[in-house]
């Protein structure tokens, strides 16, 4: 029974080989065992396949009546736009490069799933991107003995699906990796001609949508292919020219690293070494250029170390200081439960003042004291009763020049 399943599996994630096979086996699991969960989900996608969708709904119906929490049937049955977001997610949940343990193929055959779904919802942007995705899946650069013309096809059909949305960087994504598979020094059997023409196609949806950055990394492929070192029948002129669009672009954009890869290129194109029609001063000036752009992108890249580490820094500050505030709210709590819980204190005796009272009345009477003694003046002499007479008065109050001479005796 377990290998009987796995070539079902092997079947079902390479649909381009050989499906009798697979059908035969998968027959047989079945006629064995009715109820056999994984026989039920795979018969009911290849009816998916054929159109066939009542049958294919019994199946699954079949397989949720043993196992009513089986995700990938339920996904099947659900409605369907709902239904082809749910097997793209299933599909990631089963990619290498996202979750350990996954596997390519099965991952390549849940986004096929997720692809019709979606397809049969008339959701082509969600379609096109699983398309995409599967294609990825399914590339020779993470699995060597894949076929490129599979993944180029894929990756055609993505762009076909993006292009009725219309999402222009989208498709303009998918018809790159088309024309990167189709590339003679990656797939022998590629062809530099249509490799050339789907990256210029590319080239022209990333300007269309202002981006920029990507249009330049399509016309440096572009680039790529025209060049006499590669392709036999490519031009060195048409080479140096979609480089030198490519260095403006990518550097009108920002990316400084890029702008200098598309001018040491273009140097390296401008040769006389490689290139009858070169220029050493000019392949030199590109050089000089370029160099300056990663020196550029040097000084930029130990700013932002510095900034990192300053912002590194003033986390850790901001980090230290809440925690000493943590600890200063758990003190402050600590305390502010014990002055609660402490019980209350009855108010002093009368008799606790004593010596205070005491002291306050002999500072009060000394005070007394001393002030009724600076009070206290002296008493005049005693005059025995004498009173001036109206003559004496009278000599006191006349002036001294006309006072008359007393008679003489």
């Amino acid at each position: 029974m377990p290998a009987l399943l796995g070539v079902c599996r092997v079947s079902r994630a390479n649909p381009f080989k050989d499906p009798t096979k697979g059908e035969l086996a998968l027959r047989r699991v079945l006629e064995a065992d009715p109820t056999q969960p994984e026989a039920l989900m795979l018969r009911g996608q290849a009816l998916v396949d054929d159109r066939r969708f009542e049958e294919a709904e019994a199946a699954f119906d079949r397989l949720l009546a043993e196992n009513p929490r089986h995700r990938e049937a339920r996904a099947e049955r659900a409605d369907p736009m709902l239904r082809g977001a749910c097997l793209h997610a299933a599909a990631e949940s089963l990619r290498p490069d996202l979750v350990p343990g996954g596997d390519w193929s099965l991952a390549a055959a849940m986004y096929g799933r997720a692809a019709q779904a979606r397809d049969a919802a008339g959701d082509a942007a969600g379609s096109g991107d699983s398309l995409f995705e599967q294609a990825w899946c399914l590339g020779p650069q993470d699995q060597p003995a894949r076929d490129w013309l599979q993944a180029a096809d894929l990756f055609a059909r993505s762009a076909r699906a993006l292009e009725q949305v219309p999402d222009l960087s989208g498709c303009a994504r998918s018809l790159y990796w088309q024309a990167w598979c189709l590339q003679p020094d990656h797939n022998t059997k590629g062809d530099w001609i249509q490799a050339t023409a789907l990256f210029a196609r590319s080239a022209k949806l990333r300007e269309q949508a202002g981006d920029l950055a990507a249009c330049g990394e399509s016309l440096f492929a572009q680039a790529h292919c025209l060049q006499p070192a590669v392709n036999p029948a490519g031009k060195w002129a048409q080479a140096v020219e979609l480089l030198a669009r490519s260095a403006e672009l990518l550097e009108k954009a920002g990316d400084a690293g890029g702008a200098g890869k598309s001018l040491h290129e273009q140097a390296w194109c401008l040769q006389e070494t490689r290139n009858p029609a070169g220029d050493w001063s000019q392949a030199a000036a590109l050089a000089a250029r370029a160099t300056r752009l990663e020196e550029r992108l040097a000084r930029q890249a130990e700013s932002l170390a510095g900034a990192r580490d300053a912002a590194r820094s003033a986390r850790a500050a901001v980090v230290n200081a809440e925690s000493k505030l943590r600890t200063l709210g758990r003190e402050l709590g600590a305390l502010n439960r014990t002055v609660a819980e402490a019980p209350s204190s009855p108010p002093p005796p009368f008799w606790a003042f004593g010596g205070w009272v005491v002291a306050g009345a002999l500072a009060g009477a000394f005070a007394f004291l001393l002030l009724r003694r600076r009070s206290a003046k002296p008493r005049p002499p005693g005059l025995g009763g004498w009173q001036p007479s109206d003559d004496e008065l009278r000599a006191v109050v006349t002036p001294k020049g006309s006072r008359a001479r007393a008679p003489v005796p």
